[in-house]
């Protein structure tokens, strides 16, 4: 139950009966946030009636869509959208104005409601709460009518004979290293492990220790005009395949024939948002083996001082002898 001392209905939570303490909590974000989304549903409460709030868990559904909405916002938005738009159309107010009127009967029960018409029949088929009940009702009568669609076209869709995959069975072997690259000083790449000798141990005299030790900040003043590029390994990786595309190409027409098989699989879609006008999306686009890479093209520019050069230098310096191939 409520306790005693200002009980803030909107939060559902009381604080001290203090003018400050109160004052407090009507500018505290959580209290701004809930009070303007209560507004913005009483007021989507005005302009629309397809849609109910669970008032348990507070969610809010769209009666034409089926769909639930976590906020107000969401909820407009959804009315904004097209698919939403497009399934209320099949929803004519004539068609509600009649329902509605068949509904009720001679002593003003209304069966969609289950409750007396109170007033005029008119007053109550506007009403927000008989136009709710009654969007539920005749959805539910054409899920009747989809059923019942469904079942007799269900035939179409049942497998008639089995099928039994006979081919072999592809297997995943362990990781093997099938080439590699290394990137010199010059940020151009060498097809060979030539720049990788500090982690390569057929660079290492036989029996030696392997150390890795390495100046990263040699020749800082090189880079305090680099102009960085984030497609700069992409485009290695693309240039080493592209100069040993023969190699890859498998004798064994068994396996399975891919390009890359990335943690989360296959690339299907690329999705960039342009939040302003002056932002502008040009593609830096690759062919490989019958299939096309993309990526995003860009350059990040850079204007470095003495210690922002040697920081930059040194990272560059770090992925070039560690992770360059």
């Amino acid at each position: 139950g409520k306790t005693s001392g200002y009980w803030c209905d909107i939060c559902k939570l009381s604080c001290e009966d203090d003018e400050i303490a109160i004052r407090q909590h009507k500018v505290d974000v959580k209290h701004v946030k809930k009070a303007a989304a209560e507004q913005m549903l009483l007021k989507i409460n005005q302009e629309y009636s397809c849609f109910e709030q669970d008032p348990e868990s507070g969610m809010l559904c769209c009666l034409i869509c089926n769909i639930t909405a976590n906020s107000p916002l969401s909820l407009v938005s959804h009315f904004n959208g097209s698919n939403h738009k497009k399934k209320m159309k099949g929803v004519a107010a004539n068609d509600n104005n009649r329902a509605g009127t068949e509904v009720i009967n001679s002593n003003n029960w209304c069966e969609i409601c289950k409750c007396s018409a109170s007033g005029s029949q008119a007053t109550h088929i506007s009403g927000s709460k008989h136009k709710k009940k009654l969007i539920s009702y005749k959805k539910n009568e054409s899920n009747g009518q989809d059923t019942a669609a469904a079942s007799e076209k269900e035939s179409e869709f049942v497998i008639k004979q089995k099928t039994t995959y006979e081919k072999i069975c592809p297997e995943f072997e362990h990781q093997q290293v099938i080439g590699s690259y290394s990137v010199d000083t010059e940020r151009k790449i060498r097809f060979d492990k030539s720049q990788l000798k500090f982690i390569d141990r057929r660079f290492l005299p036989e029996y030696e220790e392997m150390k890795v030790e390495m100046d990263v900040k040699q020749g800082p003043d090189k880079f305090r005009s680099y102009i960085g590029s984030q497609n700069t390994n992409f485009e290695m990786l693309l240039q080493w395949l592209l100069s040993n595309a023969s190699d890859l190409v498998s004798e064994d027409k068994s396996r399975l024939s891919v390009d890359f098989i990335c943690a989360k699989g296959c690339l299907t879609m690329i999705m960039k948002s342009l939040y302003f006008q002056e932002y502008f999306w040009k593609m830096h686009v690759f062919m490989y083996n019958g299939s096309i890479y993309m990526k995003s093209w860009g350059n990040e520019i850079f204007s470095y001082d003495a210690v922002d050069s040697l920081v930059a230098q040194s990272g560059h310096n770090f992925e070039r002898l560690v992770v360059g191939g």
